[in-house]
């Protein structure tokens, strides 16, 4: 899934996406609130630990037991916080939380265009 948020004037100021079927939406809204809730800039956003509420829609796994997946740079202390509030939750690797995410802040005044690529997978953002 991919995205585009406008901002009051109807002038395109973010788009981004990210493969990887249910995964997308999840990922997508964590980056989105990192940017503009969080203030993180684009390569902060799209690098930050995620997580992902598994298993999805896929037909092969819907009827697996939930668990929360959170990639291992999240805070000791959150996972622990979730599991004693009792998650199920399944520690992946330190990059393994899925996407493949490419982001594009443009600002509407200048024009400049900031892009970002996720380091979970080889990729860049050039400019021109």
């Amino acid at each position: 899934n991919c995205f585009l948020i406008e901002n009051a004037n109807g002038r395109a100021v973010l788009v981004g996406g990210t493969p990887g079927g249910d995964g997308q939406p999840q990922w997508n809204l964590q980056m989105i609130s990192a940017l503009v809730d969080g203030g993180m800039d684009v390569q902060q956003a799209i690098d930050m630990p995620r997580w992902t509420s598994w298993p999805g829609t896929d037909p092969i796994t819907i009827d697996n037991p939930f668990e929360l997946r959170m990639e291992s740079r999240f805070d000791d202390g959150v996972i622990a916080d979730l599991k004693a509030r009792g998650h199920n939750i399944r520690v992946m690797g330190d990059w393994q939380g899925g996407g493949a995410a490419q982001i594009i802040v443009r600002n509407p005044d200048t024009g400049l265009l900031i892009g970002g690529s996720d380091s979970r997978v080889e990729g860049l953002a050039s400019g021109r």
